[in-house]
């Protein structure tokens, strides 16, 4: 679970640049440099915690980084998300599954929609999160590296998709019509999230179970 947080938090240290140049032509252009400084405070925070602890602690320890470390709305949107989805990893029946990975997309999710006021549709990172979720819920009993997959491919469909979309929130919105076009950030940050989070899985966990 670390290594998977670890993972993401260096993509999106990476993909810094890319995501505020897809924010300046719709936003702020401050979105690349939000998540980057999210996901260093969330490494940190994990460096600091000494010991074994659990993968819903971690996550709660990664939502309160962002939460408290990262202007405008996506350190409260995204610590949100991942502070209510570590409710789906208490769970007694948690495991390295689809159910367990789209019950904590479910939770994700709706804090996000609560806090954000945004629903499928309204070009922000929800059109991303929302797509996956459905992805897990629906196939169940699809293997979980196929899974992983289609995650990832729906994470990327969804992600051009934004461009044919309105923003209807966040400060995209004050564009209008002259937000379609362009991909939400939002939405790229959430799919590059997934995309190393998933291939960290892939590569680490069902790889070895499969060598077992």
């Amino acid at each position: 679970m670390r290594g998977a947080v670890k993972a993401g938090a260096e993509a999106l240290i990476k993909e810094r640049d890319y995501l505020s140049e897809l924010d300046a032509k719709i936003g702020d252009g401050d979105h690349g440099l939000n998540m980057a400084r999210g996901a260093q405070s969330a490494l940190e925070a994990l460096d600091e915690q000494s010991g074994a602890f659990t993968p819903s602690g971690m996550m709660r320890v990664v939502g309160e980084a962002f939460m408290m470390n990262v202007g405008g709305s996506a350190g409260p949107l995204y610590g949100s998300g991942f502070i209510a989805g570590a409710k789906a990893l208490d769970a007694p029946d948690a495991a390295l599954d689809a159910k367990t990975i789209g019950n904590f997309l479910h939770e994700f999710n709706a804090a996000v929609q609560k806090r954000g006021k945004a629903k499928l549709g309204d070009k922000t990172m929800l059109d991303v999160s929302i797509p996956l979720e459905k992805v897990f819920v629906d196939n169940a009993d699809m293997p979980l590296a196929e899974l992983l997959k289609l995650g990832r491919e729906t994470a990327r469909n969804a992600v051009e998709y934004t461009k044919e979309l309105e923003a209807k929130r966040g400060r995209a919105s004050y564009l209008g019509a002259r937000s379609v076009g362009h991909i939400d950030p939002g939405a790229a940050s959430s799919a590059i999230l997934w995309r190393e989070v998933s291939l960290y899985i892939e590569k680490n966990f069902l790889a070895t179970a499969q060598a077992e």
